[in-house]
């Protein structure tokens, strides 16, 4: 749950939405990227184990909470783009 709050928090700063826009390190930066890509790989693994399956509920909220990691990826790689130029 921490987790999830701190990327929202992330994702809001980063995309200028947030009251006070706070500005990470690049080291910061690629933690925070490297936490959601392991994120994401868990939920991608637990949506194709076959071992254990899970109910549509389970899926469905899985799937969401791995499609909001992925545009909150992409939103950050395009901030990081604006901030460039």
């Amino acid at each position: 749950m921490m987790f999830e709050i701190s990327m929202l928090s992330w994702k809001n700063t980063k995309s200028g939405s947030g009251s006070d826009c706070m500005n990470y390190t690049l080291k910061q930066e690629l933690m925070i990227h490297a936490l959601i890509k392991e994120k994401m790989r868990t939920l991608h693994d637990q949506l194709n184990d076959r071992k254990v399956p899970l109910t549509d509920t389970q899926r469905d909220l899985s799937i969401r909470e791995l499609r909001s990691y992925q545009e909150l990826i992409y939103q950050n790689r395009l901030n990081r783009q604006i901030e460039l130029r």
